[in-house]
């Protein structure tokens, strides 16, 4: 009895613009790909990812190359606004179920990721791995203008601003801008007369002065 064997998936790029050739040989189609790498090719700038029946793996809307035809679809409810995936405990709706399972920790008050230096929990590995940069005294981000460095991207996001002047965050009672949204959450406070533990580095709000406190002895070590 012959039993079918199913063909394994093999990633193919092709040059429709050019000679319409397909393979999965780095030898081949010119030298203009390099395959299971996502890396372009350093002649052709034309190609297109194809999976294994020859449909394209281009988004159509922004031209952006996804690695499957999987990911394509979940790529595609960016730009429809889809949201399939909404949290039972409060209804938020999430484009991806990855997304969501990592929502959901905040409603179970997990948090798997404990520091031992410090004995800080936190809900999600990347917060946590962020926050060890902080005891490493690692700086691994640097200004290319000043050559001041950080530990987290996410200050030299905020700080490139300041040479850039650009203040995106504005406050629509009173039209005062802001260069980043925490400070922008900060200063709302003078409008809602609310109290509440700002962190006056970063504009962070917490729910208790002990946590502010915590927050602000570690991120003077940044």
């Amino acid at each position: 009895m012959d039993e079918t064997v199913a063909e394994p998936y093999i990633s193919k790029m092709c040059c429709p613009d050019i000679c319409a050739e397909k393979s999965t040989e780095t030898e081949n189609l010119h030298d203009r790909f390099v395959t299971r790498t996502n890396e372009k090719s350093r002649d052709c700038e034309t190609f297109e990812k194809v999976d294994s029946n020859g449909r394209s793996c281009v988004c159509e809307t922004c031209g952006k190359t996804i690695s499957d035809r999987k990911n394509l679809k979940s790529h595609l409810c960016v730009h429809k606004n889809e949201k399939p995936f909404s949290c039972d405990v409060c209804g938020k709706a999430f484009r991806l179920n990855g997304h969501l399972k990592f929502h959901l920790l905040i409603h179970t008050k997990e948090k798997p990721y404990v520091c031992e230096v410090c004995n800080t929990a936190f809900t999600h590995i990347n917060t946590f791995k962020n926050h060890l940069l902080i005891h490493s005294k690692e700086k691994p981000h640097s200004c290319e203008l000043c050559c001041k460095a950080f530990s987290l991207k996410s200050s030299l996001n905020c700080h490139l601003l300041t040479h850039t002047k650009e203040k995106p965050h504005s406050c629509e009672v009173c039209g005062k801008s802001f260069y980043t949204s925490s400070n922008l959450r900060r200063h709302l406070f003078i409008h809602t007369n609310e109290k509440s533990h700002v962190c006056e580095v970063c504009g962070r709000v917490f729910a208790n002065k002990s946590t502010l406190k915590t927050h602000f002895r570690l991120f003077k070590q940044i």
